[in-house]
């Protein structure tokens, strides 16, 4: 296909070994109903094949343009694509997820009707190797589908979006609102999006929603992202961009109007990480998190749940939570069956037997 003089809609794409899932991503790109695009992928020192599919499909799709660069990280990537997008509107796409053929028309479509500058759709997690492959995203005080019909701002008229998953890849962003964002890209970094989030609504005056499950977000068994991440210095780093997060908050002077939303968030983020941690982790990552929750005062924990709210005021009070016994028996014992493997954890011990 002949490459788009103006195109509508940038789609920005960070790959980084991920040649297990890359086709299947950018086969669902490339067939969008939204013809008006162009594909960004930033190849961020892929040492798997991943450099020959994105040759592939510019060879046989002049809308995808490939930029190969050293490996800098997720935020370098998102923002040397972001830097290059000539689009109308742009979007950050997973190179290991995968989005519904319908999903830019219908975001650039809601876009251009309410003159919105933001437009966030919902999104389901996705695992192929499970009995029920796609669970729609929808949890406690987080639900799309309550959003306002029309246009709305973020901090007026629906603040609780500060406190929903981040979630930067469900979105379409007019250009001149995400290049004026930076990704926080220092070498190392993980769970960026959250600050970058945060900034984002306090910048937006005009957002709109579609209601639709138009998103993939894969999370499965050896897929190796950021949110299966067992590292317990990599899990630490959520607790850090908490911080940051903060900062931007009161950059923008809206930590004190919004902060019940936004330390839910902090508490929803980094729950279930700190139990990841072993004693001596779980010491270090509840005094980080104590810094941060010593802004949240006269905590009213207007939407917590009361497990997440007794969690909170534990570290808030100086303590160091322990693993409950079910915790416990979780981290140390699992036994699943999926996708004709089954996959056994005891301790540290873990093995996959094909059935």
């Amino acid at each position: 296909m002949q490459p788009v003089l103006q195109p509508k809609v940038s789609i920005v794409i960070p790959v980084y070994n991920v040649e297990k899932y890359l086709t299947e991503c950018l086969v669902s790109v490339v067939s969008q109903t939204l013809r008006e695009i162009e594909v960004i992928c930033v190849n961020d020192g892929s040492t798997d094949k991943s450099g020959e599919i994105l040759a592939h499909f510019a060879s046989t799709d002049s809308r995808v343009k490939v930029f190969t660069q050293e490996n800098g990280g997720y935020g370098a990537a998102v923002n040397k694509g972001v830097s290059e997008a000539k689009g109308e509107f742009v979007a950050v796409l997973e190179s290991d997820d995968f989005i519904d053929t319908s999903m830019y028309e219908k975001l650039y479509t809601k876009a251009v009707e309410t003159g919105a500058e933001l437009v966030k759709c919902n999104f389901c997690k996705y695992d192929s190797q499970a009995a029920n492959p796609v669970q729609i995203w929808k949890t406690h005080n987080q639900d799309l589908t309550t959003a306002p019909d029309g246009v709305f701002s973020p901090v007026s008229d629906y603040s609780q979006i500060f406190s929903f998953h981040s979630s930067l890849w469900a979105n379409l962003y007019r250009a001149e609102l995400i290049k004026s964002v930076r990704l926080f890209d220092e070498r190392g970094t993980m769970y960026q999006d959250f600050p970058f989030a945060m900034e984002v609504y306090a910048k937006t005056k005009k957002m709109a929603v579609v209601k639709e499950m138009l998103h993939y977000w894969r999370n499965e068994t050896g897929q190796n992202n950021s949110t299966q991440a067992k590292n317990p210095e990599k899990l630490l780093k959520m607790a850090d961009m908490s911080k940051v997060a903060l900062e931007v908050l009161r950059r923008y002077g809206l930590l004190e109007r919004l902060k019940e939303e936004f330390f839910l968030h902090v508490a929803v983020a980094n729950y279930g990480f700190y139990y990841q941690q072993n004693g001596a982790g779980r010491k270090v990552y509840a005094e980080k998190l104590r810094e941060i929750f010593a802004f949240y005062t006269e905590a009213k924990f207007s939407f917590f749940e009361g497990y997440l709210e007794k969690w909170t005021t534990d570290i808030m009070r100086g303590k160091t939570p322990r693993l409950s016994f079910k915790q416990w028996k979780r981290r140390f014992f699992s036994f699943r069956v999926r996708g004709g493997k089954i996959f056994v954890k005891v301790g540290k011990f873990e093995k996959t037997i094909s059935i």
